[in-house]
């Protein structure tokens, strides 16, 4: 699948706990290696990006964070469609501190 290059990225948030980026994957150098999120290419309104998340996946509420600072901290925002959820993407490459510093 293609990688977002401009837009707004939301991580919902589905437990008390604040921090948008907590138990996800990374690899050998602490960096995140596929963390779920939602975009759409060139995309900034938040309802649109939303939908297809699914309730629970943002109980608590929701961040959000630009493409470009992604990109510009390493990471990467690919495409990456559910069942359900044509706008569901993953996050690569970033580092869970920065990862929780963009979407604070």
């Amino acid at each position: 699948m293609p990688d977002i290059k401009k837009g707004t990225v939301v991580r919902g948030l589905k437990n008390a706990n604040l921090k948008p980026f907590s138990s996800e994957e990374v690899d050998q150098h602490g960096r995140l290696t596929d963390a779920s999120v939602n975009c759409i290419e060139g995309v900034d309104d938040v309802n649109q990006i939303m939908a297809g998340m699914q309730p629970g996946l943002h109980a608590f509420g929701i961040r959000t964070a630009k493409v470009e600072k992604i990109i510009q901290k390493g990471g990467r925002v690919m495409k990456a469609p559910v069942p359900g959820n044509p706008n569901h993407c993953l996050i690569f490459g970033l580092s869970l501190t920065d990862a929780n510093n963009l979407f604070s």
